[in-house]
């Protein structure tokens, strides 16, 4: 709609001065006004109402739009991030393997089964089978190695022959001290100081992993850590 125009009006002002003779002169100054209607700088937003908020530009509401992406990664961001942590925890693992078999001379394994032999003296097999999570026969089978390299003893019980019961030698208490730190392992040892609540919630987490991989191992006792995490870089 056009801007209207209003016609000129005079306004009778009286004016008094030096210039007025005997008294005041009175006349008429035209003042002119013109009216105009300036652009309101309010946008209606809604039947009824208006902000007074400028319009932001494409720019700005894509700006904020990246944002807002950051701060929620997507769904494969995310696994990026889990696959990451993955990759740190097998690495950290070879590593300390790596650096048992340098200072040792055996393995991760080994050194695990030989640090809770010295602070349970007399364990059984069975028994040590079960705290390193593998079959009874693949205990025998490591028990084997380190009795000849003279790190552990079997006894045989005077009450019953049957029973063999497990010794750390000198020589591998010499191996102990010198082992690198933590003995049972770095993933073990940071599974054990999770809380009951976070290591419950992880072991539930990573058997759904196992099922949406629909991995089937019949048997993940019979294979020790150090021969599924492959040493080396």
């Amino acid at each position: 709609m056009g801007l209207r125009k209003e016609r000129p009006f005079a306004w009778p002002v009286s004016v008094s001065g030096p210039g007025a003779r005997g008294g005041r002169l009175s006349h008429s100054i035209a003042v002119t006004a013109q009216l105009t209607s300036k652009p309101s700088s309010t946008r209606r937003s809604g039947p009824g109402r208006t902000t007074g908020q400028p319009k932001r530009s494409p720019a700005s509401r894509t700006s904020a739009t990246r944002k807002g992406s950051r701060s929620e990664p997507p769904h494969d961001a995310l696994m990026r991030e889990v696959l990451l942590q993955f990759r740190i925890v097998v690495r950290a693992i070879r590593r300390h393997y790596r650096r048992v078999e340098v200072a040792c001379g055996i393995s991760g394994a080994q050194l695990w089964a030989l640090a809770h032999v010295e602070s349970t003296p007399g364990v059984r097999v069975g028994e040590l089978a079960r705290e390193l999570a593998i079959h009874q026969s693949t205990a025998s089978n490591m028990l084997d190695k380190l009795e000849s390299a003279g790190l552990m003893e079997r006894r045989r019980t005077d009450t019953d022959q049957r029973v063999v019961r497990l010794f750390v030698t000198t020589k591998g208490k010499r191996v102990l001290r010198r082992a690198p730190r933590p003995l049972r392992g770095v993933l073990q040892q940071g599974l054990i100081d999770l809380s009951t609540p976070a290591l419950t919630a992880l072991q539930r987490q990573l058997g759904q992993l196992v099922r949406q991989m629909e991995v089937r191992d019949a048997d993940p006792k019979g294979t020790l850590l150090e021969n599924v995490i492959e040493n080396d870089s």
